[in-house]
């Protein structure tokens, strides 16, 4: 092979030297040519014979121009052989040399860790001290809230955007590189079927996705001359019905989501879905209910192998569905005509023993028909959100009775008025708790919301009491953390250096306190986080401390902010984010600002 080689480089080179002998006599003859063509233009030409002649010269000129030309053609096509000749090169690096199955490897581990860095940013959203923005500059960037710098914590979360699909980045490097991608059809199952633009590129995926399973994001906004039936998104999600494993869809009309649903019922072989999130933005009293749309079609076995289901505004006929397998469930009540019944979510519930995250939010759930008094065992559940802003939910209480879930590490309670007593029984469930047991198990709750409860001073020590191992507490609006509630968590048993109450708090956030007017309070709860984490290996200073809208003085402002950013990491202190300001007096009120002072601290 080296012999090969070493002739034709050999013959190739003597080629191109006589190549250059040829060029320098052609060129050579040129000027000849030129010059002899130079001297006769300048005689007297006196019968014109001269003139023929140069004229005659010339016109042959042009014919072998035109031969030229087609010379430097096969000249540039023998160049472009020679480059990719050089490019052979690129080869024979180890980069070059990666199985297309490795690539395709190498891709999907920056797809993941795209995805991963995505929900990160999704779960810090839950901690954003100004709402994130919902408005985006001509550049596509998103504006950053007045009072949010560069060097503030929290900025790269405003300035977040998705990064783009990683496999579309990977595919730019190289030829090869892009045909390892194209060619794995995985990284294309992710469709999002808008209904203004990206038609052309959802058809691109589905072409990629080949037959791989599709998760599948839809919004469904047909033309103001269209119905939803008549769209292209509809058309779409129809002849890839069987294919869907995951449905994410926004509807304007809760009729486009039963359309919808009737399709992935009709389809053959039926769809193996296990994630399905539906919304409809417009409703009626009278709507929300996903009925099928002919009597010779039924869901049941459609949701049957639901894992995940989120419902706004929707609901299924609940007494027929099968739900066995859930493992995350979400209902939002706002604009249901008619919501699923206590005793309906409570069988529900007890049909789900998998579930790891549970979030009834505005359901009006009232006190379950009859004597229903079961436990629901959900011993795999970690995130518990409770959230009531209707009338006639005297049924949290009930359930909160019910519910069985010590290994719960996310706990939210919003707005459950007269639950109280129920939601402090249903802690000391958690912990195993009697006045005279001596080894108390600790519950497992590590971040704790609690926003207008009305819950006494008391009631909010016991509680903190009971969860020892929290780590994130959240607080707003509560009449009951008063200044000695506050005072509490900074107490320490005798000969003890750590306080007595939550004990391993790093992140606290207070909103909507009024009760909270010094600084001094405050300062005595971080100073005893700090001697803890000095003197003892088990003690833990906070690292984060929210105050928005509490009743600090004004004048101790200046001083406050100094003394905190000094001894937390990350401390933001707002009060006048709404556009109401503090009255400089023993009270506190608002007034609007365009009426009073600016806001300079702001």
């Amino acid at each position: 092979m080296a012999t090969i080689l070493a002739e034709a480089i050999t013959t190739w080179e003597s080629s191109l030297q006589d190549l250059q002998a040829f060029i320098e006599k052609y060129g050579k003859c040129t000027s000849s040519l030129v010059a002899t063509l130079d001297t006769q233009v300048c005689q007297v030409d006196i019968d014109g014979s001269i003139f023929r002649a140069v004229e005659s010269v010339l016109g042959r000129v042009n014919h072998q121009l035109a031969s030229l030309v087609e010379l430097e053609k096969k000249l540039t096509l023998i160049r472009i052989d020679l480059n990719r000749c050089r490019n052979t090169s690129r080869t024979l690096s180890p980069i070059s040399r990666i199985p297309p199955e490795l690539l395709s490897y190498i891709a999907s581990l920056g797809q993941q860790e795209d995805e991963d860095a995505y929900q990160q940013f999704q779960k810090s959203l839950d901690k954003l001290i100004y709402p994130l923005p919902t408005q985006f500059s001509s550049s596509g960037a998103p504006h950053t809230p007045e009072g949010v710098s560069e060097e503030d914590p929290e900025y790269k979360l405003y300035r977040y955007s998705k990064p783009r699909h990683f496999p579309i980045l990977f595919s730019h490097v190289c030829q090869s590189w892009r045909d390892a991608v194209l060619s794995a059809a995985t990284f294309w199952r992710k469709i999002n079927i808008p209904s203004v633009n990206g038609i052309e590129k959802a058809t691109q995926y589905l072409s990629r996705s080949k037959e791989c399973q599709l998760e599948a994001v839809v919004e469904a906004y047909p033309l103001s001359n269209q119905t939803f039936q008549e769209s292209q998104e509809f058309m779409m999600v129809r002849d890839n019905a069987s294919r869907i494993a995951s449905l994410d869809m926004v509807a304007h009309l809760p009729g486009d989501v039963i359309l919808t649903l009737d399709e992935l019922a009709r389809a053959s072989p039926l769809p193996s879905i296990h994630n399905l999130r539906l919304s409809a933005m417009v409703f009626s009293p009278a709507s929300g209910c996903l009925t099928p749309s002919s009597p010779d079609l039924q869901y049941e076995d459609l949701l049957s192998g639901v894992r995940r289901l989120d419902l706004s505004s929707l609901f299924f006929p609940w007494q027929s569905a099968a739900y066995t397998g859930l493992t995350h469930l979400r209902l939002y009540g706002i604009g249901l005509g008619q919501p699923p019944s206590s005793n309906e979510i409570f069988s529900i519930l007890s049909a789900s023993p998998l579930l790891e995250s549970l979030a009834l939010e505005e359901i009006p759930l009232s006190d379950p028909a009859g004597e229903y008094h079961k436990v629901i065992s959900l011993d795999k559940l970690h995130t518990l959100r409770l959230s009531r802003n209707v009338a006639a939910s005297t049924g949290y209480a009930c359930l909160l009775s019910m519910l069985h879930t010590p290994n719960v590490v996310n706990l939210s309670i919003s707005q459950l008025e007269d639950c109280g007593p129920a939601f402090e029984n249903f802690v000391k469930r958690l912990s195993s708790w009697s006045p005279s047991a001596k080894d108390v198990q600790e519950p497992p709750v590590q971040v704790l919301q609690l926003k207008i409860c009305d819950f006494d001073e008391d009631m909010l020590k016991r509680l903190f009491s009971y969860m020892p191992n929290i780590v994130d507490l959240n607080l707003s609006c509560l009449s009951g953390f008063s200044h000695s509630a506050l005072s509490s968590l900074a107490e320490c048993d005798e000969g003890s250096v750590v306080p007595r109450l939550l004990p391993k708090l790093e992140s606290l956030r207070i909103t909507w306190c009024d009760a909270i007017r010094s600084p001094q309070l405050l300062k005595d709860l971080i100073q005893s986080r700090l001697r803890a984490n000095e003197k003892s290996e088990n003690g833990v200073k906070i690292e984060r401390l929210v105050l928005m809208h509490c009743g600090v003085n004004r004048s101790d402002i200046g001083e406050m902010r100094s003394w905190f950013s000094e001894n937390i990491p990350y401390f933001v202190y707002s009060y006048d984010a709404f556009g109401v300001q503090v009255i400089e007096d023993e009270g506190v009120g608002a007034v609007d600002a365009e009426e009073g002072e600016g806001n300079e601290e702001q």
